[in-house]
């Protein structure tokens, strides 16, 4: 399968409609965050929602790198970092 042939794969929808790369990556994070709530084991459980927390990240990545977003260094931890107080001379 050539890449842009898995691009476009990975980038459609179910009923072959163009999605934002990000939304995909939300997506995945649903799932990681429903297969959280329904572990049983601690372990197991901390593990999906790991992968959530991952999956969120690479999707606020993506639309930094989409140009929908300030650029990272805007962003710490998902939240805007508050404005530094400037020092006057």
């Amino acid at each position: 399968m050539a890449l842009s042939d898995c691009l476009r794969f990975f980038c459609t929808g179910q009923e072959g409609l163009s999605m934002k790369r990000s939304q995909l990556l939300l997506d995945n994070a649903v799932i990681c965050s429903k297969l959280a709530r329904r572990s049983t084991d601690k372990q197991t459980k901390a593990l999906f929602k790991r992968m959530e927390e991952s999956w969120r990240a690479l999707a606020r990545e993506q639309d930094w790198l989409d140009g929908e977003i300030a650029p990272v260094d805007a962003f710490r931890f998902g939240r805007p970092v508050r404005a530094r107080p400037s020092h006057a001379a």
